[in-house]
């Protein structure tokens, strides 16, 4: 069964599942904090770097099989990681932060940029929400890249669609933009695939 939803980039096409991209071609990302992220090109280079990454192999046989029901986030976090590695992003370092110790999937080398990329537990185990918090405690990093599949379905023979995760995933984290909400965050991207 089709559902649609409006394009979460420019809210004026509709996007039928499991089409991601709206009638206007939209690539879904959406930036939040730009204003305060001024000066960190390299926030801004990697978010660029990742949609080529993933809007250059989309819907080849590599990308379908990456993005398939049931598939790790380790096999859609390598298209991430060949897209940044040239940027001198590093892969699950080590953190601590007091008791908390995490490993963010990627970091810059001035440990400034986050990359998570996430899967199925997106919003049912609210790993957003997670990864905002590593950025938030993390001593150095003030930039959060989120890649989030764009639709979460269950069932690999007949699909059926639970919901719009990226959709879902800016509407959580476009809340840590307010004015009232601030965090240590200076800007979020997030990136549907």
């Amino acid at each position: 069964m089709a559902r649609r939803v409006l394009c979460p980039v420019c809210s004026e096409s509709s996007v039928t599942h499991p089409e991601i991209r709206c009638a206007n071609g939209c690539a879904p990302v959406r930036i939040y904090g730009e204003s305060r992220a001024t000066g960190l090109e390299r926030f801004k280079l990697a978010v660029r770097m990742i949609s080529s990454e993933l809007n250059t192999s989309w819907g080849s046989d590599e990308y379908l099989a990456a993005t398939g029901h049931g598939v790790s986030s380790s096999v859609i976090q390598a298209h991430v990681e060949r897209a940044i590695v040239s940027l001198g992003f590093n892969k699950e370092r080590r953190n601590r932060i007091g008791l908390a110790g995490f490993v963010p999937d990627f970091t810059d080398a001035d440990e400034k940029v986050m990359v998570e990329v996430e899967r199925g537990k997106t919003i049912d185990n609210n790993m957003d929400m997670l990864d905002m918090w590593k950025c938030h405690v993390h001593p150095t990093a003030s930039h959060l890249i989120l890649v989030v599949p764009v639709w979460y379905q269950t069932g690999k023979d007949h699909p059926k669609v639970k919901g719009a995760t990226f959709a879902k995933v800016c509407n959580r984290i476009g809340l840590f933009f307010e004015p009232q909400n601030l965090t240590n965050v200076a800007a979020t991207a997030v990136i549907g695939y």
